[in-house]
């Protein structure tokens, strides 16, 4: 499957049959043909709206726990820490050309 992971097999059938009826539909041009495209594509629709929504949500759910397994990984920094950082005269980095006032 290409770059949509959503768009499972069912979607894919389902939205060749909506084609299918669509070309019926507008060559034959009768109501029951565009009615019965009406029912293929609401299919399509409502196949694509449910498979995004759960794909989205488990890629959420994936990036949380990847994002609380990150953060777990970092010290806490308590306020006295904080302003003795803060307060570090002003030197210059050699390689980045950065100053702590970026800090303050």
């Amino acid at each position: 499957m290409g770059g949509k992971k959503w768009f499972s097999d069912e979607i894919r059938e389902a939205a060749d049959r909506k084609d299918k009826a669509y070309r019926k539909a507008l060559y034959g041009n009768t109501e029951q043909n565009w009615s019965q495209y009406k029912i293929e594509r609401n299919g399509v629709v409502d196949r694509s709206s449910s498979n995004i929504i759960e794909f989205w949500m488990n890629i959420n759910k994936k990036t949380i726990l990847e994002n609380k397994r990150i953060m777990e990984s970092f010290e806490v920094v308590t306020l006295e820490q904080l302003k003795e950082i803060v307060g570090l005269p002003k030197k210059k980095s050699t390689e980045e050309r950065i100053t702590s006032d970026i800090l303050k």
